[in-house]
């Protein structure tokens, strides 16, 4: 829900970009810089969970006891119920199966030559 306005890689970045005035340059950051950017991406990605999580239980607490009579449910329930439908339906964003994405990987042209 939330997390397509606020992608945590993102924001953790530029946070560390500006903190340590890192320029990705193709070197790699001093460790220092990794573990703040590490830090910062668990606890916004914790804080969109969290969030997302109290939406959903306070949405099925208010409408799913009423209209189909089943209990109310905890924070806790909710973020499971959130993790477990986002992977049951969350699909393959890539659209692409998983011979064509092995074979990319590998180098193999996964279309027969003419």
């Amino acid at each position: 829900m939330f997390t397509s306005l606020v992608s945590p890689a993102r924001l953790s970045l530029t946070l560390v970009q500006r903190l340590g005035k890192v320029k990705l340059s193709g070197e790699f950051p001093p460790l220092p810089i990794l573990l703040i950017s590490g830090a910062i991406f668990f606890l916004v990605f914790a804080i969109v969970l969290s969030l997302e999580a109290l939406v959903l239980r306070y949405l099925w607490n208010w409408l799913v006891p009423v209209i189909l009579q089943l209990p109310k449910i905890t924070f806790f329930q909710a973020m499971g119920l959130h993790l477990l439908c986002g992977h049951l339906f969350k699909g393959n964003p890539t659209n692409i199966d998983a011979e064509k994405a092995i074979n990319i990987f590998k180098g193999k042209n996964s279309e027969p030559p003419n």
